[in-house]
């Protein structure tokens, strides 16, 4: 077997070795060197076409002597058989087989798309030579970086499409193959709350995705308040493609603050950041946030406020309620009318009112006759009271009366708004839930009703609304017609 390198070689063939053992020239019983060499040689160079046409595929004359060049042009495996002849016709046959360097086979695998600073592998691991030769490995990354062995890696710096091509060799042949390789852009990081410099307060989410293609693995997403550790965000449908994280702004001054937001695609870090505008009282999981030392200047003044309230105390209503089965001071017996004095008549009117009992927080109606002060007893739990003074509130169902919690002086509440003022100590609070549903309650009795003066008597009183016809006044019977 004779290996020959080159895409075309010629090779040297020898017969020198072969002799004839016979004494055929003279035939003396000895064998001489002309007896010896008394030979002739035929070389079949392609045993698998009848050149001479005899329907013998390999014993072709295709060179004569016993030393031939042959040249050969294709790369692999020839078969060459030489077959020798003596004078007497006897003859022998051997088959050599020349080999021409065949090139190595090239394949590289690696990744096809990536982004900008991740590090990429690249194997030529399926390259081989079919002559089993050594091979070398030269790599171009279309960058201008360049690269030697069986395995390398390589970074791109910057985006776009380059083509890699990987040269295998085997000392005298080579072969090349390619690979495109797309390189993304680092992937933005797009916040969709809050906005840049918003003002934040309380519990604030901060919301937003991490703008990749779909085939790239986005690991995790981490956020930085003002330099801090990073912390972890929450992935959205468990992808970190969407994310949220919750930031609690009452652990932090008022003012600007830096967010650091950081995603890790594929090995590599992007970032973004910006800054929102802390206030001071913020309320965001739904209580209001005040600094301490202003917790404790509210805490000192409603503590003297207290006090005062303590000393301005007046108790004219509760002080006079009165609990069944508890014994009761004796009234004071009516004092006769002083000697010489002018004998009068007492009038009596008509009270008719809407009382707020303090102490089970209930209502009921009083109907009666004045003057005030006017007894009353709660028909829900018994207690009693008495309603010293009359004001122009004190109409038929004007509003709601209720008990002052700071002074416990009486007033009406005639208006559905969410604050009420008491107008003995100016004290302000919250209209409690009971009160409005009984405000809207009388709204909508008066606006089923319309209201009347008697021209007779003075006296208002109510009639449905859209009455039309004769009418008496309920106070001093005068009939009239509408």
């Amino acid at each position: 077997m004779v290996t020959l390198k080159g895409a075309s070689v010629t090779a040297e063939l020898d017969a020198s070795d072969s002799y004839d053992p016979d004494d055929d020239v003279n035939g003396d019983g000895k064998i001489t060197p002309p007896e010896i060499d008394n030979l002739s040689y035929r070389w079949d160079t392609d045993p698998y076409y009848d050149s001479d046409d005899d329907g013998v595929v390999d014993n072709d004359v295709d060179l004569e002597g016993k030393v031939v060049r042959a040249v050969f042009t294709e790369p692999g495996e020839h078969l060459v058989i030489l077959n020798v002849t003596d004078p007497r016709g006897a003859w022998d046959r051997v088959e050599v087989i020349v080999i021409v360097n065949r090139p190595p086979v090239a394949e590289a695998s690696g990744p096809e798309r990536a982004i900008v600073g991740q590090t990429l592998n690249f194997t030529a691991e399926n390259s081989f030579d079919p002559d089993r030769d050594t091979l070398t490995y030269t790599w171009d990354f279309g960058d201008g970086g360049v690269g030697e062995g069986k395995e390398v890696s390589h970074t791109y710096q910057t985006s776009g499409v380059f083509t890699v091509t990987l040269t295998v060799s085997d000392g005298v042949a080579s072969s090349t193959f390619y690979l495109d390789v797309e390189v993304f852009p680092l992937p933005g990081i797009v916040i969709t709350q809050p906005s840049p410099y918003s003002e934040v307060s309380g519990e604030v989410y901060i919301t937003g995705r991490v703008d990749v293609p779909s085939d790239f693995h986005v690991e995790r997403v981490e956020v930085s308040i003002d330099g801090s550790a990073y912390t972890e965000a929450s992935p959205s449908r468990g992808s970190f493609r969407s994310f949220t994280y919750r930031w609690d702004t009452t652990q932090v001054s008022d003012g600007l603050h830096t967010v650091r937001v950081r995603a890790l695609v594929e090995g590599i870090w992007t970032t973004t950041e910006f800054q929102v505008n802390v206030k001071n009282v913020r309320g965001g999981g739904g209580g209001i946030y005040l600094e301490p030392i202003y917790v404790v200047l509210i805490v000192a003044i409603l503590i003297m406020l207290a006090v005062i309230g303590v000393l301005r105390r007046k108790r004219p209503f509760p002080e006079t309620f009165e609990v069944p089965g508890q014994p009761q001071p004796p009234a004071a017996p009516p004092q006769p009318p002083s000697p010489g004095a002018p004998h009068t008549t007492e009038m009596k009117e008509r009270v008719n009112l809407r009382v707020h009992c303090p102490r089970c927080r209930k209502y009921f109606d009083y109907e009666g006759e004045g003057p005030y002060p006017i007894r009353v007893r709660c028909p829900h739990c018994g207690a009693r009271g008495i309603i010293e003074r009359e004001g122009e509130e004190l109409e038929e169902k004007a509003g709601v009366l209720v008990v002052c919690p700071a002074c416990e002086e009486l007033f009406y509440v005639k208006e559905q708004k969410p604050f009420m003022t008491c107008p003995h100590c100016g004290a302000r609070g919250k209209v409690p839930l009971d009160v409005l549903e009984e405000l809207e309650k009388i709204k909508e009795e008066r606006e089923d009703k319309m209201t009347l003066r008697c021209p007779r008597c003075g006296e208002k009183f109510e009639l449905p609304r859209g009455h039309r016809g004769a009418t008496v006044c309920p106070h001093c019977g005068a009939r009239g017609y509408i």
